[in-house]
């Protein structure tokens, strides 16, 4: 049941995504510290070549300061806007890939909310999306097995698991029955 040998889909993900992560932060410190190495370097020789009043030197000095605070701002907030739209395409890529999915899906975070569904997954269990979205597991299903509670809580502490088909009846008779696999691959 537990794939402890091998790396799993969740790893593999987290991996991806921190490598992902390091290179964003890198390629910003790296143009900042470009930027304002070359600032300083060519604005002060300029400085000191087109002005010699000491006074206006001192003013001009510090108004280049603010003005090199200004731009790199702004260059921030546009490296970070453009990330946070890459991000936000990313995850509405994932999320309509779940969502057109031909099998049962459910993405739920660490407090076992979902955050998307398949279409089979809302037919096969008589539900719709916008009723599940931010809704707890344990409170669509409320009275799923403990055992499967168990599992989940494993899950959510790091371990990937795998269960085939697992079959309960439901207090209304009903019997529900899903193939489980968590490759939990959210923040620690």
């Amino acid at each position: 049941m537990s794939g402890r040998g091998r790396s799993s889909l969740g790893e593999i993900l987290r991996r991806t995504a921190a490598r992902r992560s390091t290179v964003v932060a890198a390629r910003v410190v790296a143009i900042y510290l470009g930027a304002g190495a070359l600032w300083i370097l060519l604005s002060d020789r300029l400085l000191l070549a087109w002005v010699a009043d000491p006074g206006l030197q001192s003013r001009l000095a510090l108004g280049k300061g603010w003005f090199f605070v200004a731009v790199t701002g702004v260059l921030l907030f546009g490296l970070l806007r453009r990330e946070l739209e890459l991000r936000r395409v990313e995850s509405e890529k994932l999320r309509l890939f779940v969502e057109h999915a031909p099998v049962a899906l459910a993405m739920l975070d660490r407090e076992l909310r979902y955050v998307t569904v398949s279409r089979r997954w809302c037919a096969d269990y008589g539900l719709t999306a916008m009723e599940l979205r931010g809704r707890r597991h344990y409170d669509v299903f409320p009275d799923l097995p403990e055992r499967w509670r168990e599992l989940n809580r494993r899950v959510i502490a790091g371990e990937t698991l795998r269960a085939e088909a697992d079959p309960f009846v439901r207090a209304d008779g009903t019997t529900l029955s899903m193939r489980r696999y968590w490759p939990y691959g959210g923040e620690r």
